[in-house]
């Protein structure tokens, strides 16, 4: 079982070995968002303050009190050096060192601490509308995005601090491995992310539907788990499923909407909030993955994890997706339809409805011939070496680095 990092504070005498153990630094850098294993931006902030504690590239400090954290023991003994707080003004909501941010659409964000040094974001954003505030809100030395299609859009948008970057994988809890055979002869289609019209669940059981009146061994793994109700409620846009229901504490209910579409109760397993790292367990048991997702302002950490798992995977070829496309041996959804823009300032440049006819077509490719399934999950795997955390925050600790040096010259 992972283990859960609730209290990550030190006593005074691992204090003063931090301290010291800090002191061979020269560089501090602060990182200003939760950390946190159940959401997108926390499981990266967990990583890129874990391999900077690592490598010693860069001191981080965390300016934010984690949140909940599943990692195992030696990650979260690393992880209580950077919890260590400023050693003075712990409460100042300024700090004298560069400090790393997240930001999103429209350059909305929270800049709880603040600095008199650089300021860097990294940024995911799938609205393409940006408002005459957005340069204004533009306050970073650099723009970090998770994406080249973010970096194509700003850079038309004329901003130039921009820096094409991607998050990582962490190689060594997402990686190939026998499976346990959970499903038995079943054939798991694993399909993740927070449910929501952005993910496009509603195409996965569209197609999921179809994809088993013919194949009676099929069995749907969804890992749709969002916290946010409103965010999952936006699925209701789209007219190829019905309404999402409630259960009695106002949180989707997964379980009945799949029953209202047709489902039978045993040809879909439904799963509550997974950490992080245990996710891996999950994945191996499942012979595809798909993400016919409509818009991916990052590469799509779950696709990535997949991917490095080795379970040959179906991905739409649009927004930050076709980052992996481009890349990494995957089954692609070439048919990629216009989307309206959802409102007058929420605008869907780039992003790409997924036919469901394709969808069902890659599943039963992968369902004919396994061989050449698993040898694109093994190729798969294999170039993702390439996407290790390790190798990303080099980049971004590099960049971090080297602007520092030219702007204290």
């Amino acid at each position: 079982m992972g283990y859960y990092c609730t209290d990550v504070s030190t006593d005074k005498q691992e204090t003063r070995r931090l301290t010291a153990q800090a002191t061979t630094l020269t560089q501090r850098v602060g990182v200003q968002w939760q950390l946190d294993s159940g959401f997108g931006a926390g499981v990266l902030g967990i990583n890129i303050v874990l391999e900077l504690c690592r490598t010693r590239a860069l001191q981080p400090v965390l300016l934010v009190p984690p949140g909940r954290i599943a990692i195992d023991p030696l990650s979260a003994s690393q992880l209580k050096w950077a919890v260590q707080r400023r050693a003075s003004g712990s409460n100042s909501s300024r700090v004298d060192f560069p400090v790393l941010y997240t930001t999103g659409n429209d350059f909305q964000h929270n800049i709880v601490v603040d600095t008199s040094s650089a300021r860097y974001a990294i940024m995911a954003f799938e609205n393409t509308h940006f408002t005459r505030g957005a340069h204004e809100r533009n306050v970073f030395t650099r723009v970090f995005t998770e994406s080249k299609w973010n970096g194509r859009i700003l850079r038309a948008r004329g901003f130039k601090n921009v820096v094409d970057w991607t998050q990582g994988v962490d190689r060594s809890v997402f990686h190939p491995a026998p499976r346990r055979g959970t499903f038995g002869d079943r054939f798991a289609i694993y399909s993740g992310g927070k449910l929501e019209y952005r993910k496009a669940q509603d195409v996965v059981v569209q197609a999921f539907k179809a994809f088993a009146r013919k194949r009676d061994d099929a069995l749907l793994v969804a890992a749709w788990n969002n916290p946010w109700t409103d965010h999952a409620l936006t699925i209701n846009r789209s007219p190829l499923t019905n309404p999402l229901p409630l259960d009695a504490d106002g949180r989707p209910d997964v379980q009945q909407w799949l029953l209202s579409e047709g489902l039978k109760p045993e040809q879909f397993v439904v799963l509550d909030y997974i950490p992080n790292s245990m996710t891996p367990a999950v994945l191996r048991e499942c012979d595809v993955a798909l993400f016919p997702n409509r818009a991916e302002g990052g590469t799509n950490l779950v696709a990535m994890e997949c991917l490095a798992c080795g379970v040959p995977s179906v991905l739409a070829a649009n927004t930050g997706q076709l980052d992996l496309v481009e890349t990494v041996p995957c089954y692609v959804l070439e048919d990629q339809r216009e989307i309206p823009n959802l409102t007058g300032d929420y605008h869907t440049e780039g992003w790409g409805e997924s036919s469901v006819d394709e969808v069902v077509e890659r599943l039963d490719q992968v369902y004919v011939d396994r061989d050449a399934a698993r040898s694109t999950g093994v190729a798969a795997a294999e170039a993702m070496e390439d996407w290790s955390w390790r190798n990303r925050v080099a980049a971004l600790a590099e960049t971090v680095r080297a602007t520092q040096e030219t702007s204290d010259r």
